[in-house]
């Protein structure tokens, strides 16, 4: 499978291309000789034939634990366990087993390592274990040398991958030669060539073959041509495996269809795509730049996520090692911003103790020990770098001073954190840690106000032996004259974007030193957004941040437009609908041609309707589709112009009606709930029997979640009840209805007692009292044990008053005097909002009844 990505690595924010390819070549099915003639092993071959690779090797493992295995049966056995490891994405416990059975056990062994350690990214370890590989002369020399140019791509060597690449494309082997063409492409598209690629794939059938198509998406995602990428990428995600579409294929598809809605503007469909496809119960090489764009998605503090949750839920859930080992350290990253360290650290020691050979391995050691350095561990800081050293153990010292170092920066005890990159890059093996390590030296001079130090810092960075090459992947060091200037804005960006709260000092210390520097508006924007974005929000900082931008001059189109902008994010945070109005109206105005008009005018649309203005608020609502059928907010648009034409009087519910239809017609995630808009409208009008019809219809989809099918088949009872007034039979209809939802055990029990509530007022219209008030108290009585329990929620809350007051009622319409001012009684024990009336109305009817002697 092909897939091409960006993710953020490292303690300086520094961005990181990378290529992920073909997986489908990396291993040879084993040898044609039988191993035994078992069943059991005959089952496994089946399952690895049949692409279940985690069967397989779960059946291969069984075997390969029983005794007695030697010789050429055990090697073979080893090879088709470790191949199924492999081929369901679980390298680290393919290379857990090889570094466990040694090399001298086995003579392809360098080559499958070197496949295990490309599978877990430790890029570097492959290239050399491929390398010593080739060197000994082993059998698969073709496909060592394709993982060998996957890894020295991934590193940010580009020329000598395609050197291999290029002599792989005239192999005799015609499916190895599509493969490194196919990867040629890909690092084409990576190193910012995709017209190239786009010309160069003219002549290419995509119907045939899927990864053409791919990378035609792709290689329009980096052109701009963004939309045409999301319908070619989003084509790709809906195939399924009857289409012959390759697995890895279509997971590298929805990623990328996610980031295509970043890209749009839209992080809400990134967020819920990548959610859908992480929520699948499968490996999957995929999942990594998955949780990359999730990490990524900075949603508005003011709209709900469900990123978080999804973490927790996968962190308990070890049936996707993949998925479990990755929700660990995002949600361990989480812990960590929220300052909760002891989470963090146990969150990080479970990913540590399961997952010591993953690819994140080596940063989940060095975050384990800034944590325990926080919480004052520090023998287990030591532990830990010693560990560090017996991993890593080349350059070792000047690393383990680099990670303690950061320890103390963490704890912010910055001048020892500053002795040890001093002495980390007085020490160092190689550039780019020495150029770090210098780099975190001027940053904690900085915080220490110790401008000689962080002056001669700036001086050595200046230096052309102190910058970093262009191809190196962790480069953020190579700086323009201005390198003081630079470090500082840099560093301002990078906390930003990290939400550190010392984001805000640096950008201000920039803007003050300063002031006539090319990227002043650039730090101005970035302060305002960090304001926006903090909790709570500082919208009067960020206007004064960006009325300063507004005042630089000249200032390029690009940075106009993004105040602009931001500018309308900031008439939200205040609240100031009518100003957002204009703001969003003179932006369409000034960018006719900016790929966030869908956005803006959602927001327009969005003020509109908060200002109840409904007419334009539907104008523009309405307006998003028209303009932009294939936009992603068309449906959300047509639903919520729906919403708005139904607060129009006249010919208001009409509309709506239309357009909800227009919704139910883009089957899209919005259409069950636009039809139940419908039925709602068409009850509103008094057209019952037209509204129950729809009703029927959405109960007839299959699956439906639970809580939905009861919320549907409610609202159906509801209809009948309103139609029962003029016919009996609809009347027990309804009751059959509310009767089947309250004494179904997998209904919630806010639902149940709605349910009781509905039959108890059908029972009255039926003028059976008796029922009635059997059927309220059992709302009564099984909320009565919840609050025994604890466990009221707000909702059982409602009906718990609601079904007390009607039974109240009831008791005193048969003057059941003594039984009321019992219940009422009940019902002030319970608390909660209505506690007082209801003790009101126990006085009440023990004044009128005299009833004080008996209570």
């Amino acid at each position: 499978m092909l897939f091409l990505g960006r993710k953020f690595d490292g303690f300086n924010g520094t961005l990181v291309a990378w290529s992920w390819g073909v997986l489908g070549w990396m291993m040879m099915a084993a040898g044609t000789q039988a191993l035994v003639d078992r069943p059991e092993y005959q089952s496994a071959l089946r399952a690895s034939a049949e692409g279940q690779h985690e069967v397989a090797a779960v059946r291969f493992e069984r075997l390969w634990n029983e005794k007695g295995m030697t010789g050429k049966a055990k090697v073979k056995m080893a090879e088709r366990l470790v191949d199924a490891w492999l081929r369901s994405g679980q390298g680290d416990r393919a290379l857990s087993f090889l570094e466990e059975t040694g090399e001298k056990n086995w003579t392809e062994w360098g080559f499958y390592r070197g496949q295990a350690l490309l599978l877990v990214r430790r890029f570097r370890d492959a290239e050399l274990q491929l390398k010593a590989y080739l060197e000994s002369g082993g059998k698969h020399a073709e496909l060592a040398r394709m993982a060998m140019a996957k890894s020295t791509i991934a590193q940010g060597r580009e020329n000598p991958g395609r050197r291999e690449l290029q002599d792989l494309m005239s192999s005799k082997d015609a499916g190895m030669a599509r493969r490194a063409w196919l990867l040629w492409n890909e690092s084409d598209i990576v190193a910012g060539r995709a017209a190239n690629v786009l010309k160069r794939l003219e002549g290419e059938n995509e119907d045939e073959d899927r990864e053409v198509l791919f990378l035609r998406g792709c290689a329009w995602m980096q052109t701009g041509e963004t939309r045409r990428a999301l319908s070619v990428l989003r084509s790709l995600a809906k195939e399924g495996a009857k289409s012959g579409i390759n697995k890895r294929l279509r997971d590298s598809a929805q990623v990328r269809m996610a980031e295509a809605f970043v890209l749009l503007g839209n992080p809400q469909e990134a967020e819920r795509t990548m959610l859908r496809f992480l929520n699948e119960d499968a490996e999957s090489d995929a999942h990594e730049p998955a949780f990359a764009v999730l990490d990524g998605v900075r949603m508005p503090e003011s709209e709900a996520t469900l990123t978080l949750p999804a973490y927790e839920r996968w962190s308990k859930n070890e049936q996707v090692r993949s998925r479990h080992a990755l929700a660990l350290y995002y949600l361990a990253l989480n812990r960590m911003e929220g300052k909760r360290h002891q989470e963090a650290m146990e969150l990080l020691e479970e990913f540590f103790r399961r997952y010591p050979l993953h690819e994140r391995a080596n940063e989940a050691l060095r975050l384990l020990m800034g944590v325990h350095g926080t919480l004052r561990n520090d023998a287990r800081v030591l532990e830990l770098a010693n560990e560090w050293r017996r991993r890593y153990g080349t350059g070792g010292e000047d690393m383990v001073d680099y990670l303690a170092a950061m320890v103390f920066f963490e704890r912010q005890e910055f001048p020892e954190a500053m002795e040890l990159f001093e002495r980390a890059s007085n020490t160092a093996h190689e550039l780019t840690l020495g150029v770090l390590a210098l780099y975190n030296k001027a940053v904690c001079a900085t915080r220490m106000g110790q401008e000689q130090v962080y002056r001669q810092c700036m001086a050595e960075l200046s230096k052309p032996e102190s910058v970093l090459p262009e191809s190196n992947a962790r480069n953020m060091m190579n700086v323009p004259r201005d390198q003081a200037a630079h470090l500082l804005i840099e560093r301002g960006l990078a906390l930003a974007a990290q939400r550190d709260v010392a984001a805000e000092t640096t950008l201000q210390e920039f803007i003050g030193k300063y002031p006539q520097h090319p990227r002043l508006a650039e730090a101005h924007l970035a302060l305002a957004e960090f304001c926006l974005l903090s909790v709570p929000t500082r919208a009067r900082t960020a206007r004064t941040a960006l009325d300063a931008a507004q005042k630089i001059s000249p200032l390029p189109e690009v940075m106009l437009e993004a105040l602009e902008y931001a500018r309308l994010w900031l008439c939200e945070a205040e609240g100031n609908l009518a100003e957002l109005a204009e703001v969003g109206n003179a932006y369409l105005k000034n960018w006719p041609k900016s790929t966030r008009r869908d956005e803006v005018r959602m927001k327009m649309a969005q003020a509109f309707y908060r200002l109840e203005d409904f007419a334009k608020a539907e104008a523009e609502f309405e307006l998003v589709e028209q303009e932009t059928p294939g936009s992603p907010f068309a449906e959300v648009a047509l639903f919520f112009a729906g919403k708005s034409a139904m607060n129009l009087p006249t010919e208001g519910a009409e509309r709506a009606l239309t357009l909800w239809a227009q919704v139910v017609e883009m089957k899209g995630p919005l259409a069950r709930e636009a039809q139940r808009q419908q039925a709602a409208a068409k009850r509103r009008q008094g057209k019952e029997s037209e509204a129950l019809p729809v009703i029927d219809n959405l109960l007839l989809v299959k699956d439906l979640p639970v809580e939905e099918r009861h919320s549907l088949l409610l609202e159906r009872g509801e209809l009948l009840e309103l139609l029962g007034r003029t016919d009996a039979k609809r009347l027990e209809e309804a009751q059959q209805v509310f009767e089947g939802v309250a004494e179904d055990v997998a209904a919630k029990r806010e639902t149940r007692c709605r349910a009781w509530v509905m039959l108890a007022r059908c029972y009255r219209q039926a003028g059976r009292n008796a029922e009635a008030l059997e059927a309220y108290y059992k709302v009564v009585e099984a909320c009565l044990d919840s609050v025994q329990a604890d466990a009221m929620n707000p909702l059982e809350y409602q009906w718990f008053y609601r079904a007390g007051f009607a039974a109240l009622d009831l008791m005193e319409e048969g003057r059941q005097w003594q039984a009321a001012a019992d219940l009422a009684d009940r019902m002030v024990a319970v608390g909660g909002e209505r506690a007082t009336e209801a003790e009101s109305r126990a006085t009440r009817i023990r004044l009128e009844h005299f009833l004080w002697e008996e209570k």
